[in-house]
């Protein structure tokens, strides 16, 4: 693939996440990293993210955890391509 398709594809990646947005999209995932690496963790899977809003759940009410999943959802997609809507359990949290 030619470097102009690669750059043009970064370029519309960049563009997925709300740009008013952008900075609170960063944070959750950037919580998410940090998680992971408090609690030795590679990689997503459906008990990882249980468990990650799990501790989430202490801190914040439920009407503050659907933005906080939505987010990171958008997140793992563009940057780890994991699509969490695969994951029924953590959508059910």
């Amino acid at each position: 693939m030619s470097n102009y398709v690669l750059s043009q594809a970064a370029k519309a990646r960049e563009c997925l996440v709300p740009v008013k947005s952008k900075a609170a999209y960063s944070k959750v995932y950037e919580d998410f990293q940090e998680w992971r690496r408090e609690n030795s963790v590679n990689g997503v899977d459906e008990n990882i993210l249980l468990a990650f809003f799990e501790d989430l759940s202490h801190k914040y009410s439920p009407n503050t955890l659907w933005p906080k999943l939505s987010m990171l959802r958008s997140m793992l997609h563009l940057r780890e391509k994991t699509d969490v809507k695969l994951f029924d359990e953590v959508e059910a949290f």
